[in-house]
């Protein structure tokens, strides 16, 4: 197990049956890479503020309905999530003189089948309502009041949690005098909310266990996480008993070896060559070999055999130098290599070349380096 309290990170593929400390550990590893996973402006989220009625008098309760509309098949986590880990849903209303809020009403929770997790988890799914009783001041001025709500959340899907996020929603709220006849407004948003007139119903305090539930606007982020130790990562799908294995190893301290490792320098390089030699069998290489050795000029169209060996020495550089490159471009400039690869224009060039390349493959342009080498 992952204890809380112990300074560590664990980042890996996160798979069924974590617990509560794996849960940990899939807030801060979203934290670190929510600009790379995560997913280029997040999730699309609609809100829509709904009074009952179309006024308010001084001294009186109104009732009010937040719309959510969760878009791309997420959904939120619900105000009373089961893991301690997981970020709840709240609704908070900014302090406005001569009004409080009385009551918070959220829906029923449905209960979702996550991959990630083995029991059923309570979620706020696509569209849902949230109800809010707001008592309005005997002494308030009638007039037009800007009401400015923050939706606190977190976004998931059945693979992935996206980091939380607030929304802010602002709404006019119209009082009147108590002369004024005010109509009630005909939404069927109110017919599941079950206001129960308790004052503080639902109300959550933004400090829930001694930590706030919503970023702190001067917290750096990175500088936080460099408090952190990174005793060991890892990538790709794992299993779970294969993503267990991985964290009891971070936990204990132990090694794990792979299968290059206690093997001598000459080894891998001979394993090296060797896997070389291997790929020329592939159907993607074989049948280039005749046309490459005819480029080259090999045998006796090379002249003498050290220009063919000149010739296939720099043949042979150069493809090394072009993978070895690009290996090393995306190495140095890590996210921001994914960022360019992810461009519309960056897809749409590679698209174009392979569409030349194909022409030339059926000989309706054509591409001709060989008559460079004279």
């Amino acid at each position: 197990m992952i204890t809380p309290n112990r300074l560590r990170v664990v980042l890996g593929g996160i798979q069924s049956g974590v617990g509560p400390g794996a849960a940990l550990a899939i807030v801060l590893a979203g934290l670190v890479a929510a600009p790379a996973l995560a997913q280029p402006g997040g999730v699309r989220v609609d809100t829509e503020w709904v009074f009952e009625t179309d006024a308010a008098h001084p001294g009186t309760t109104v009732h009010a309905a937040l719309r959510v509309m969760v878009h791309d098949n997420f959904h939120f986590q619900s105000n009373k999530p089961d893991d301690e880990f997981l970020v709840p849903t709240t609704l908070t209303l900014a302090p406005l003189e001569g009004f409080s809020v009385r009551e918070i009403v959220y829906p029923e929770p449905v209960m979702f089948e996550a991959p990630y997790s083995e029991d059923p988890m309570p979620v706020f799914e696509h569209e849902f309502v949230i109800g809010v009783a707001i008592d309005v001041g005997p002494d308030v001025v009638p007039g037009e009041y800007s009401v400015t709500s923050t939706l606190y959340y977190q976004a998931c899907d059945d693979k992935v949690c996206l980091m939380p996020t607030s929304k802010d929603v602002v709404s006019v709220l119209r009082v009147v005098p108590r002369s004024v006849e005010i109509a009630k407004v005909e939404s069927s948003l109110f017919d599941g909310i079950a206001f129960t007139g308790v004052q503080g119903s639902g109300v959550t305090d933004p400090v829930r266990d001694g930590a706030s539930s919503a970023p702190v606007g001067d917290c750096d982020v990175l500088a936080e996480l460099e408090k952190f130790t990174i005793v060991r990562t890892g990538g790709g799908y794992r299993a779970t008993a294969a993503f267990l294995e991985f964290v009891d190893a971070a936990e204990t301290g132990a090694v794990q070896k792979n299968l290059l490792e206690g093997k001598g320098p000459l080894v891998i390089v001979l394993l090296v060559i060797l896997g070389g030699i291997a790929l020329n069998l592939t159907p993607c290489v074989l049948p280039l070999i005749p046309i490459n050795i005819a480029i080259i000029g090999a045998g006796a169209q090379a002249g003498s055999r050290a220009r063919g060996f000149a010739l296939g020495g720099t043949y042979g550089l150069a493809m090394a130098a072009v993978y070895g490159g690009l290996g090393l471009l995306v190495t140095l400039t890590d996210a921001v290599f994914g960022a360019i690869n992810s461009t519309i224009w960056f897809n749409v060039g590679i698209a174009i070349l392979f569409v030349l390349l194909g022409l030339a493959m059926f000989d309706v342009i054509a591409i001709d380096f060989s008559k460079l080498q004279s």
